[in-house]
């Protein structure tokens, strides 16, 4: 069982929770809900509570990545949900610790998609030495204006991870300034 907090600018909470009912199927749920923390009004649209769910479809070897097969819900405040997604992954490991290279297709647009319009593109780099880490990613590639990259740092203290992310670093999106979350994580068996 995994359940993350993400908390982000204006009050918001981007909660997601999962439940690994097989090795290789994950089930869960997510809601987003703006202004839950301060004095503004509670918000919550329609698809801000969403099913999630990931098949691992190909497990990771030493010569094979990860492939998986999923549905991701609500995105942090002014982000694309991801919706159907394809995710490959790959460790590579170090003398000091590890490193991920992520990369994906989505649509949040399943019902009408329109290639040119709907398909976007994620790469991402992961790495840790011991119970710190860093990562970076570049989301919504193909968007019609422009993709956003983030940055962040986190800490494992089992089964408790703390991470701190900034993201829309140099957005080539107008009005789109740059912002900072925190990420709570816990990781747990029953």
């Amino acid at each position: 069982m995994r359940a993350d907090f993400g908390f982000y600018e204006g009050g918001g909470i981007l909660g997601k929770a999962y439940l690994g009912l097989f090795p290789r199927f994950t089930l869960g749920g997510a809601a987003n809900v703006r202004g839950f923390i301060g004095s503004s009004d509670l918000k919550m649209g329609r698809d801000d509570a969403q099913l999630l769910a990931k098949l691992l479809a190909i497990e990771e070897d030493e010569s094979v990545p990860a492939v998986a097969l999923g549905w991701d819900g609500p995105a942090y405040d002014r982000g694309e949900a991801k919706g159907l997604y394809l995710a490959v992954s790959k460790e590579v490991p170090t003398a000091l610790g590890f490193i991920q290279l992520h990369a994906g297709l989505n649509s949040a647009n399943v019902e009408s998609f329109v290639g040119s319009r709907d398909l976007r593109a994620n790469a991402g780099l992961t790495g840790a030495i011991k119970n710190f880490g860093f990562f970076t990613s570049v989301d919504e590639v193909l968007h019609p204006v422009a993709p956003r990259w983030g940055v962040g740092i986190q800490g494992h203290f089992a089964p408790i991870t703390l991470a701190l992310e900034w993201r829309d670093l140099a957005s080539g999106r107008a009005n789109l300034p740059s912002t900072r979350l925190l990420r709570v994580g816990w990781v747990g068996r029953f």
